[in-house]
């Protein structure tokens, strides 16, 4: 009952691995910190907008059992 598993099973680990290296080679091995020392105008910047996009939200006390 389990061989029929085990095929489907190691073809998707050998995916996810394959996945997983491209990733990792396409990335360059560049982390998020390497990112914000190359490009520390767009990692700390902040809005050009005088509002950001969040503030038209409505903001909710977390207590669904008031709405009306």
């Amino acid at each position: 009952m389990f061989r029929q598993y085990i095929k489907p099973a190691i073809i998707m680990v050998a995916v996810i691995i394959l996945c997983a290296i491209l990733a990792r080679v396409l990335s360059g091995n560049e982390t998020l910190a390497e990112y914000a020392q190359k490009h520390p105008e767009i990692a700390y910047g902040g809005s050009n907008e005088s509002e950001s996009a969040d503030s038209y939200l409505p903001i909710s006390d977390g207590d669904a059992s008031n709405k009306q």
